[in-house]
């Protein structure tokens, strides 16, 4: 059975989450390391979670690309600073 693929705006909305996701690691990672060293398990874990959501942003990154060729902001989406905001303002006007 085939899945129906994401919608452009649904990527830009995940991209938001994940970028939010993502910052939220990297402040955690940052308080913890006032208090844990460095190869301690909690920092090690910390650091393979932020990995980890770098490896999912990067295949929803390629996911779009793929899906959404003629996009020409379609790269925006799980890198770009402003591109979710812009667009979901743009395209209710």
């Amino acid at each position: 059975m085939t899945k129906a693929k994401m919608g452009f705006d649904q990527h830009v909305v995940m991209g938001r989450k994940i970028k939010t996701m993502d910052m939220d690691i990297t402040q955690m990672l940052i308080e913890l390391q006032d208090y844990y060293p460095k190869k301690s398990p909690v920092i090690r874990h910390v650091v393979m979670l932020k990995s980890a959501i770098g490896e999912v942003k990067n295949a929803l990154d390629n996911a779009v690309c793929r899906e959404f060729p003629k996009e020409p902001l379609a790269t925006k989406c799980y890198y770009g600073a402003d591109y979710a905001e812009y667009h979901l303002t743009s395209s209710s006007k």
